[in-house]
């Protein structure tokens, strides 16, 4: 698997072509995520550099408004730190009317609700 850029004139280039699954910004955009693959500062126009050593592993990931990963059921500040739990599954995405429900999916057609403190990205 790889993770590719498309630069605003349309070029696409290879961010990482090693095992890499889920894609996330920071809330500030300035922070790429990739699971399993790492991390990397973004300038203005979206360019990644600096790749940094956080890599969860897993299937799905979402941020919090606080910049805080969500991977496998681990909780990661932005510095990778561990700083909590919840139920693990393979997709999950923040939603509900003030969007603090992490919604969970696991097999088949499970699907957890958990409310959180913080609110996910939009």
């Amino acid at each position: 698997m790889a993770a590719f850029r498309v630069d605003p004139a349309g070029v696409v280039s290879v961010i990482v072509s090693s095992n890499s699954n889920g894609v996330a910004l920071s809330p500030d955009e300035k922070k790429l995520y990739i699971l399993e693959a790492g991390t990397w500062d973004l300038d203005p126009l979206g360019a990644p550099s600096n790749p940094g050593p956080i890599a969860p592993s897993g299937d799905g990931l979402a941020v919090d408004c606080a910049g805080d990963l969500y991977a496998s059921g681990t909780i990661y500040n932005a510095q990778g730190q561990r700083i909590g739990a919840y139920p693990s599954g393979s997709d999950l995405t923040f939603g509900g009317a003030d969007g603090k429900t992490l919604f969970i999916v696991g097999t088949g057609t499970q699907v957890q609700e958990v409310q959180m403190n913080l609110p996910g990205l939009p």
